[in-house]
């Protein structure tokens, strides 16, 4: 994303982690979040938590 110019933001589609339907292609629930389902945070989170704090420009623009 940092290398794309046209990319202006981004967004992170689930917080969480959670519990979907049995499937084939999703056994134990959808584990595409920032936090586990008991909103523990992944490593994911840690790492967007510098990159955000290393910013240095208000947010409102």
């Amino acid at each position: 994303m940092d290398a794309c110019e046209a990319a202006v933001g981004a967004h992170r589609w689930n917080v969480a982690d959670f519990q979907t339907g049995p499937a084939f292609t999703r056994a134990d629930g959808n584990k595409k979040g920032l936090f586990t389902r008991e909103r523990r945070p992944k490593a994911v989170a840690h790492l967007l938590r510098q990159r955000w704090r290393a910013l240095d420009r208000p947010l409102d623009g």
